[in-house]
């Protein structure tokens, strides 16, 4: 049996020898890891929290059958707003140190959006008493 001979490179060839860019490194660290958008990730979960029961109550309100769910809303509003003057704040700054870390901020904005959305309801109740 006979082994096949190995091909030769040019580099071979010519006499060079190998650098040490051209040598592979054994133990090469991993590239860091992008950070997490901490502050928009807990500003969306205090956001879900304030506009999952305000949902439920507005889609079980649409039921003829439970027309008088809506008073709750009264409760809820307050509740809705006070929350998102935690979500806004924490968005805005979660927004800030994303754009100055050069990191993900998709959690910050999708808060932010959230917050608006929390406190559209009291600002249309609020102007639209302004109004009369």
């Amino acid at each position: 049996m006979t082994t096949p001979a190995a091909p030769e490179s040019d580099d071979a060839s010519s006499g060079a020898t190998p650098t040490s860019a051209d040598t592979p490194v054994a133990w090469s660290s991993p590239p860091p890891r992008p950070k997490r958008d901490v502050y928009g990730i807990v500003a969306t979960i205090i956001a879900a929290i304030g506009l999952v029961p305000t949902l439920a109550v507005v889609l079980i309100g649409l039921i003829p059958a439970f027309n008088l769910v809506w008073w709750y809303l009264l409760v809820l509003f307050p509740f809705t707003a006070l929350l998102a003057v935690l979500v806004l704040p924490l968005a805005t700054v979660g927004i800030i140190v994303g754009m100055r870390r050069a990191s993900r901020i998709r959690w910050s904005i999708t808060a932010a959006v959230l917050g608006v959305v929390m406190v559209a309801p009291m600002a249309l109740i609020f102007l639209s008493s302004l109004a009369v």
